[in-house]
């Protein structure tokens, strides 16, 4: 076997309006390359572009988060100069077995997709009541007054923490959403991830004490195996520092990004229109194969192993392409064309094994609930497409704004 061939690629060069052809000129090399390293100590990385490979290693035993040697040598130095990564390398997120199914397992039950229905009816008139309010106002912003507001909201009622205004908690996680996108050629630490991490634990630390959740949410749980010893209080802590960042971030930008592509696909945007709840899910599966809000996942080898006919080396980092894998053509014919009509299968956009997205039943629901409510029950709006503005990280793909605005506003109404 032979190490995979060597490409010019940097997952942080690429501007977002082009990530996917980038992606899919990598992928017509070979679906497995190496490239220039997004971190030491070893001197490239091994892209994965198709979806076979994607989802081989997402579950292989041997690619996992923290093996043995180097890499945990650079895991202490990146706890040491970063207090962010400090917080977040003990969570589920970015831990192993036995640790990732002491931290996990006991919170599955709380995220199945029985549970997370009961709180559909109450997303869809949420979400509705924020849509309405926005298009009152004539001018609004498809992210910051609809998507944040409402998936912030719909993450405190699940975690049971005392809610924080929807802006101050952005603002912070921004920050630290920077710190955790790393890459050898930035310096560390960022002053004000530093600063906006404290803050954050400082918030939720505040609101521990003495905090006496509702019985069925998350944090009653977490409370409760801190009490009964299984878990210490920083796993709590960092659980909800996880949370806070992992139960809202993806589901804003998708929220974003689905906005846009529809804009820019008239037609697909009439068939949003009229929706019914049988044509919901595989329109909202779609629109997460189509433009997936989580780029890349890196894991590190432990050990040689072998990965569609290509020798991966001991201590190599391994980045599954997520977008690429989504957009296989091997896997899904016109892959770069969105189509509602086509068969559902689920995509890699919530990834797959041991790391498979906790909250990925709620986050459907939600995409669906603030969907229907934009698209179905306050459809006379458009996103102003000239005012957008991507996310700058490489990790998680979405908006930071989406501009839009009422048909009523502009004196016109507005036809798909």
């Amino acid at each position: 076997m032979s190490l995979p061939p060597f490409v010019d690629f940097y997952p942080f060069d690429p501007p977002p309006e082009a990530l996917y052809e980038a992606l899919g000129r990598l992928r017509s090399v070979a679906p497995i390359v190496r490239s220039r390293p997004i971190m030491p100590p070893r001197d490239s990385t091994v892209y994965l572009l198709g979806r076979e490979a994607c989802e081989k290693a997402l579950v292989h035993p041997q690619l996992v988060q923290a093996p043995e040697g180097a890499y945990q040598e650079l895991r202490a130095i990146f706890r040491e100069h970063n207090a962010i990564f400090r917080v977040f390398s003990q969570t589920m997120l970015f831990i192993d077995p036995p640790e990732h199914t002491r931290l996990r397992r006991p919170l599955q039950a709380m995220f199945s997709s029985a549970r997370v229905a009961a709180l559909d009816n109450w997303m869809t008139i949420r979400a509705r009541e924020l849509a309405r309010r926005s298009l009152e106002a004539g001018r609004f912003d498809v992210v910051r007054d609809v998507a944040e507001p409402f998936v912030l909201e719909v993450l405190y009622k699940i975690l049971g923490l005392a809610p924080r205004d929807a802006a101050w908690v952005r603002k912070r996680m921004a920050y630290v959403t920077d710190a955790l996108d790393f890459t050898t050629d930035r310096p560390y630490p960022f002053a004000e991830a530093e600063e906006a991490g404290q803050e954050l634990v400082d918030y939720i630390e505040e609101a521990l004490r003495g905090a006496r959740p509702p019985v069925d949410t998350v944090l009653a749980a977490m409370l409760e195996l801190e009490r009964s010893g299984e878990w210490a209080h920083d796993d709590v802590v960092a659980s909800c520092m996880l949370f806070l960042f992992a139960g809202q971030e993806t589901v804003i930008d998708s929220i974003g990004s689905f906005a846009l592509a529809l804009e820019e696909r008239p037609e697909k945007r009439e068939e949003v229109l009229r929706a019914t709840d049988e044509t919901w899910p595989p329109i909202v599966e779609e629109l997460l194969r189509f433009d997936a809000p989580v780029s890349y996942v890196a894991r590190v080898a432990a050990g040689d192993l072998e990965l569609g006919g290509y020798t991966i080396e001991d201590g190599q980092t391994v980045v599954s392409c997520l977008g690429a894998a989504n957009r296989d053509p091997a896997w899904c014919e016109r892959p770069d064309e969105l189509d509602f009509a086509r068969p559902m299968r689920r995509s890699l956009a919530f990834g797959t094994g041991l790391h498979t997205c906790l909250g990925q039943h709620v986050a459907r629901l939600e995409l669906r609930a603030a969907l229907k409510a934009l698209y179905v029950d306050a459809p006379d709006w458009r996103v102003r497409t000239e005012g957008i503005v991507y996310r700058p990280n490489a990790l998680l793909r979405g908006l930071t704004s989406a501009p839009a605005e009422a048909a009523v506003a502009s004196g016109k109404r507005h036809t798909a």
